[in-house]
């Protein structure tokens, strides 16, 4: 029987994501030289409308603005609301479901290879989403990110490309200062730093993540 998707809605109409047999799931970006997907997602409850485990080559952010979500990240199981915002790893499996009522949430998948700078790739993003046990991280909304991804979720069109930059610098600065496992190259980056509290940064142990250099396979927990 065919999962009853959650349906999405993007700068090209509506649409509902798919999943390959070695479970991987692309959405294509705003344009071939911008590596960005932003897209609304409406969870029926009463069709039981999902998302099961899948895994993709970005990393993506998820923001549950109305109701709530049961999610699954390698394994690992958390409860997602509006007061908060999820970053998954890339090639991490992860999937979710609605908790008690219908469900809506907003999505930006990003390439950070394609959208960095090298300097700010090698010396800070790179150390952390290479670490092997960084699979995902759950952070507190703050209120500026809130303006941003309500703006999004408002826009009809292209969303402001420009204000989702800011997020997502915003997003990785507050992960890579709380990070500790850089290289001894980049420990200047990241040392003193106070780690995040557990609820914000979830940690699995799992295979070795390379910087969005996967291969085409899914990591395993």
């Amino acid at each position: 029987m065919a999962v009853p998707f959650p349906k999405c809605e993007g700068i090209q109409g509506e649409f509902y994501l798919t999943v390959d047999d070695k479970l991987h799931e692309h959405v294509a970006p705003l344009s071939d030289d911008l590596p960005l997907s932003v897209y609304t997602q409406s969870y029926r409850h009463a069709a039981r409308e999902h998302i099961p485990l899948h895994w993709h080559s970005d990393v993506q952010l998820t923001w549950v603005y109305e109701g709530a979500l049961d999610y699954t990240v390698e394994g690992g199981s958390l409860a997602l609301t509006p007061d908060d915002l999820l970053l998954v790893n890339a090639g991490h499996l992860h999937g979710s479901r609605t908790v008690q009522g219908d469900t809506r949430t907003l999505c930006i998948n990003f390439a950070s290879e394609q959208l960095f700078p090298p300097a700010l790739l090698r010396r800070y993003i790179c150390p952390l989403l290479e670490d092997a046990a960084f699979s995902h991280a759950v952070l507190p909304l703050r209120a500026e990110w809130s303006e941003i991804l309500r703006g999004c979720c408002a826009r009809e069109g292209e969303p402001d490309c420009f204000a989702v930059y800011e997020l997502l610098v915003q997003v990785l600065r507050e992960l890579t200062r709380s990070f500790r496992g850089g290289t001894e190259k980049d420990g200047e980056a990241f040392s003193n730093r106070a780690p995040l509290p557990a609820r914000a940064l979830q940690r699995a142990a799992v295979c070795r993540t390379a910087c969005f250099r996967c291969g085409g396979q899914p990591h395993h927990a």
